[in-house]
């Protein structure tokens, strides 16, 4: 959400409360652009990350949920950064052997694989799950782009669902970057963020099965 937290994924260095620095892209050019969306996924919380004080962090869940949507601020970025951004956020260096990347050849794959399958497994960690939640097309740009995250795999995902892992409250310092967030992109004054917020933290992870 947060354009300060995004910057230190393709620029490098950390924003008040993170306890590392992050690498930075091989490409450090800002964005190209941003939009606001809502897409029917909830968020939830869970692991204990030593980069934000041992809180959970926050996970998209493939399974559609209409009661608890979430709010999602989209950044124009190139296939090659996101995959940057994928590699810090799983633990690797920008370009490591050993870091599958997304490809165009996968980007068809996710399309085809669509509306039975949005969640799609490249990597045995934390956010080694990649999510398509379609293409976006705007009058400027003559191609569609697709709309990329990551969460968790799919066994990970499993263990949350069976309540086998426990959800995890995040620490103050990551909902305060997340809040201000949603302050900056969505003109949500800091009351509604929190009750945005703690309703996600609060409502237990669904038992239905998730797309996979």
């Amino acid at each position: 959400m947060m354009k300060a937290r995004l910057m230190c994924y393709l620029q490098g260095g950390r924003v008040d409360g993170m306890k590392r620095d992050m690498h930075g892209a091989r490409d450090p050019s800002p964005p190209t652009d941003s939009e606001v969306c809502t897409v029917p996924h909830r968020l939830f919380f869970g692991r204990s990350s030593t980069t934000w004080g041992g809180g959970g962090v926050c996970f998209l869940d493939p399974c559609p949920c209409e009661e608890f949507p979430s709010k999602l601020r989209l950044w124009r970025v190139t296939l090659d950064q996101f995959n940057d951004i994928f590699a810090q956020e799983n633990g690797y260096e920008p370009g490591d052997d050993g870091m599958e990347a997304v490809t165009e050849t996968h980007l068809d794959e996710f399309r085809a694989a669509v509306p039975d399958r949005v969640h799609h497994d490249f990597l045995d960690s934390w956010y080694g799950g990649v999510l398509y939640l379609g293409d976006q097309s705007e009058s400027s740009h003559a191609l569609s782009e697709p709309i990329l995250s990551f969460t968790l795999p799919s066994a990970d995902l499993e263990l949350f669902r069976k309540r086998q892992e426990q959800t995890n409250p995040p620490s103050e310092a990551y909902i305060n970057v997340i809040k201000h967030g949603l302050v900056e992109a969505m003109c949500m004054d800091d009351a509604d963020a929190v009750q945005y917020l703690d309703e996600r933290i609060d409502a237990p992870l669904s038992g239905e099965v998730f797309l996979r």
